[in-house]
């Protein structure tokens, strides 16, 4: 599964975390100007990726998410709640911030009040 329709879907919503640079070459700016460039497909860009959207969601008040792995299936899916939403899930995916990421686009993407599964 690929997470670049996903980055862009992000940098469309929330252009000050995600850009796009070249290729699999994104740079994520993180709440203290933190500045990280790197390949979305490494390990390292998963990570950044990872990290970038744990600090949006607890930037939120009362905002959480969760990640799951599946170990039968060896896929992640990520759960987020918010004071007006509940029951968001993201993407089943064998890419941790592709789950993570999916959830946090529904979450912003759907109007307060709602309840998404």
């Amino acid at each position: 599964m690929d997470i670049h329709p996903y980055l862009k879907r992000w940098t469309d919503l929330e252009s000050l975390y995600c850009k796009h640079i070249d290729e699999d070459q994104w740079q994520f700016t993180f709440a203290n100007g933190a500045q990280i460039t790197c390949d979305v497909v490494s390990f390292h860009g998963t990570g950044t990726i990872e990290d970038l959207i744990k600090e949006r969601v607890t930037r939120r008040k009362g905002w959480a998410i969760t990640l799951t792995f599946d170990r039968d299936e060896e896929t992640f899916s990520a759960h987020l709640d918010t004071p007006q939403q509940y029951g968001i899930t993201g993407q089943t995916s064998l890419n941790p911030s592709i789950a993570l990421l999916s959830a946090y686009l529904r979450a912003l993407q759907f109007p307060p009040g709602t309840s998404q599964k």
